[in-house]
């Protein structure tokens, strides 16, 4: 059995809207400030546990889209292709469908499923 952890204070929220473009004043789109969020978060629990087995719970509304393209985002910076960290989040959730516009701001150059 693998022993589990909490990291006092590593904990992050971000708040934005399941859009993948434009959008009215009430809503928030994805933005570069999202992705660096997760990218930071990711390097605050490396520096706190290294990279090890660790579970990291993502949610959003329904768990498909944004918690989904988060979770690519994190696992690519533990050190993860955003080939195979898109393969196992669609091993974890099938019926996961990545915000695009978050992972095209993460990685430009990559076609998204």
């Amino acid at each position: 059995m693998k022993k589990a952890c909490y990291v006092k204070g590593l904990y992050l929220e971000l708040n934005f809207d399941d859009i993948d473009g434009q959008c009215g004043d009430s809503l928030i789109e994805p933005s570069q400030k999202h992705v660096d969020e997760i990218k930071q978060f990711a390097a605050n629990i490396i520096k706190a546990r290294g990279i090890c087995y660790m579970n990291i719970m993502i949610h959003c509304h329904a768990g498909v889209s944004r918690s989904t393209a988060a979770g690519i985002i994190l696992l690519t910076e533990f050190n993860h292709t955003f080939e195979k960290a898109e393969e196992e989040i669609q091993k974890i959730r099938p019926q996961s469908n990545p915000n695009e516009k978050l992972l095209s701001l993460a990685n430009p150059n990559h076609v998204w499923r």
